[in-house]
């Protein structure tokens, strides 16, 4: 029984991680699409590392409240992809929300609609692909969670 909760505490650090990497990773290379696009002009006046932090700090707030539905035995696709647009129009409110209270009032608003589309479309993606892996190692007999 340890060694399981052990296990899903390794998938729930996994999942959260790489969450995170395609969120920096996606928002970096839309800032670095955008930025070329708009040469004279800054679209997002504050500097990245600061709006990289906020973001990652909502998304955490997020996704620790409502957890990771790749830890149940029986989850169909449709629940993993809606748990996924789900939990990003959370995050987008939530940092929308926070943005605005911050005074990043000078912030593109395509640029972020196109990243909330392109960050559910990655998320859904990585986690589909983790729960293929969750389900070959079962098949494998290595149980991972019960």
């Amino acid at each position: 029984m340890r060694q399981i909760l052990r296990l899903n505490k390794a998938l729930k650090v996994i999942v959260m991680s790489g969450d995170l990497m395609i969120l920096n990773v996606v928002f970096i290379m839309l800032y670095n699409v955008f930025r070329e696009q708009f040469r004279g002009s800054t679209f997002i006046y504050h500097p990245l590392p600061l709006v990289l932090v906020l973001l990652n700090l909502c998304y955490l707030i997020c996704n620790l409240q409502s957890g990771i539905i790749l830890l149940e035995r029986i989850v169909r696709i449709e629940q993993i992809l809606w748990k996924v647009t789900h939990d990003t129009f959370i995050f987008a409110t939530l940092s929308i929300c926070v943005l605005a209270f911050y005074s990043f009032e000078h912030l593109s608003p395509h640029f972020f609609l196109l990243f909330y589309f392109s960050l559910t479309a990655c998320l859904a993606c990585y986690r589909l692909f983790v729960r293929s892996l969750v389900k070959q190692l079962r098949e494998q007999g290595k149980r991972c969670v019960e």
